[in-house]
């Protein structure tokens, strides 16, 4: 009933282990999507130093394959358990990992072997785990997922907490069944098991408990957070790290033996659920609707009992800064805010279709790997897209996760008439992948393609004439349009550093002249907002 496989290999060319767990014997993908069983993907180790979930998912199954009474588990419910997500990591481990965290002595490594958070890859996929992953999940297309993981951050009397993305990633028919089915069971089953389970511990301001916690919409880099845009319900268990180990093993093992007691239950309904919601995704209907890519946190909260210990601060005389101390281990109950109502911070109207050009081999190959379907052009073909130009760019100014990413941009929107090559594809969006889509290539989505650096290249000068030369352009632009002068004098008032750059001021000009490149700034990734202006283009694809 149980049958080990690997989803691909790490950088260091180690398998990474993946158990298929169906009492029927059946291990291929479409006889269990084809059954009427959920499919349940429980995830351990991407960051080995926190492996509570790998020894918390090897004993499950292992009961419920010897014990009796528990084989019924496996009525409506296929298990796919990803025991070391990140070996590389796995193996790098020391005594000397995760400081003070209360077990086990030696510990794995937080990053690949690539010194990559492979927690932070899952929309950009630059490891080799990752993109193993990212094919594994869409070619079984699970029905829900758990992510195992271990928490500081605090001191407090819960051994779980955990993040849902209840809060704007899943359309409402599956939100409504992941809160009011899934989680008012796991809390109440979990409040009789040990301690009431609560949700991620973030304050509101450092360091002080009693300014609440806080909730969010944190986008698809996150494992979790990629699944629930994909309107799968996806739940991170975060055991809190100063609970010894056995108590977080034990107490990881009941919520995922919980978790597939009511999939057994639910698992029609949440299939049909998704089925239906994935039809709505599809659906002209939401694509009239405007889609939000990021949320803020309104000032409105609800007031809840948080289980925390006594504590006390005081300022310190190293640091400087204030120094919560929790030493008396005393159970305290603190009426705190919790601010759990993001709301919508940017949104977009997704079109009907985006057309990547054919010379963006590794962002096409990319955008495969998500699961997305998509057709490319036969032929070279003229097509009218909306474009988006940017300027006031500005990149971060060190890297994250090996990338320089863009930080912020002003964006205008215009309609052009451009060559698309042959090759070239095109990403209707009147499929279920259709919020992924979105966060992928909306220039303004905080996890795009853009945002994380692969298209930098299109907003940089590659051939500039010298000053000397410049100084003939712009006295020649400016006889020819006198209106530039009051423009450019404008300018200067209004930017004092920009009045005092000669070769800003140069650049300025050039950047309006005949000679300037024409794809400058613009993000070469073209929208097709018109049903039937697509349905015209697609005459000229294939598969």
């Amino acid at each position: 009933m149980v049958k080990l496989a690997f989803i691909g290999k790490t950088a260091q060319g180690r398998d990474i282990p993946f158990l298929i767990v169906n009492k029927d014997k059946k291990f291929d993908v479409q006889a269990v999507k084809n059954s009427a069983k959920a499919t349940l993907l429980i995830q351990a180790c991407i960051h080995p130093g926190e492996p509570d979930g790998k020894d918390a998912g090897l004993l499950l199954i292992r009961d419920i394959l010897t014990k009796p009474e528990l084989l019924s588990l496996l009525d409506n419910v296929t298990i796919l358990f990803l025991p070391m997500m990140n070996p590389d990591g796995h193996e790098n481990n020391s005594i000397y990992n995760r400081v003070f965290q209360n077990g086990p002595r030696e510990k794995g490594c937080r990053t690949s072997a690539q010194d990559l958070n492979l927690n932070r890859d899952f929309s950009k996929a630059d490891s080799p785990e990752i993109k193993s992953w990212l094919k594994m999940y869409h070619h079984w297309n699970p029905d829900f997922f758990i992510d195992c993981h271990v928490t500081d951050g605090a001191d407090y009397q819960y051994i779980i907490t955990y993040n849902f993305g209840i809060f704007g990633n899943m359309t409402p028919g599956v939100t409504r069944w992941a809160k009011d089915t899934y989680l008012s069971f796991i809390e109440k089953q979990m409040k009789k098991f040990s301690k009431p389970i609560s949700y991620y511990v973030e304050f509101n301001k450092t360091s002080d408990p009693e300014s609440g916690i806080i909730s969010g919409v944190w986008g698809p880099m996150y494992g979790d957070e990629y699944v629930s845009v994909t309107n799968r319900p996806a739940f991170l268990i975060e055991t809190h790290m100063y609970k010894d180990f056995r108590t977080r093993v034990i107490n990881t093992y009941e919520l995922l033996k919980q978790s597939i007691v009511l999939l057994n239950k639910e698992s029609a309904n949440l299939k049909k659920i998704l089925r239906e919601n994935d039809e709505f995704i599809s659906s002209a209907e939401f694509r009239k609707q405007p889609f939000s890519l990021t949320f803020e946190l309104a000032n409105d909260s609800v007031m809840i009992d948080f289980l925390g210990y006594d504590y006390r601060v005081v300022k310190s005389e190293i640091s400087g800064g204030d120094w919560t101390i929790f030493d008396n281990r005393k159970p305290l109950t603190l009426k705190i805010p919790f601010f759990n109502k993001p709301v919508p911070k940017s949104q977009c109207i997704i079109p009907e279709a985006y057309i990547v050009p054919v010379e963006w081999i590794d962002v096409i190959a990319r955008t495969r790997l998500h699961g997305i379907k998509m057709k490319c052009l036969k032929e070279d073909l003229s097509i009218t897209a909306q474009m988006d130009e940017l300027s006031n760019i500005v990149y971060e100014d060190k890297p994250f996760e090996s990338r320089i990413r863009v930080q912020s941009f002003d964006a205008q929107e215009f309609s052009d008439k451009r060559k698309f090559p042959k090759g070239s594809v095109i990403i209707e969006t009147a499929q279920p992948t259709a919020p992924l889509i979105a966060h992928l290539f909306e220039a303004k989505g905080p996890v795009s393609f853009l945002a994380w650096g692969f298209f930098n290249s299109c907003f940089q000068v590659k051939e500039r004439p010298e000053n000397y030369i410049l100084e003939i352009i712009a006295r020649d632009m400016i006889k020819k349009n006198p209106g530039l002068l009051p423009e450019l004098n404008e300018l200067k008032k209004q930017n004092p550093e920009f009045a005092k750059d000669p070769s800003a001021i140069l650049d300025w000009f050039f950047n309006r002249s005949e000679f300037a490149a024409k794809s400058l700034n613009v993000y070469p990734i073209g929208k097709i907002y018109n049903r039937q202006e697509l349905l015209d283009i697609l005459q000229f694809c294939e598969e």
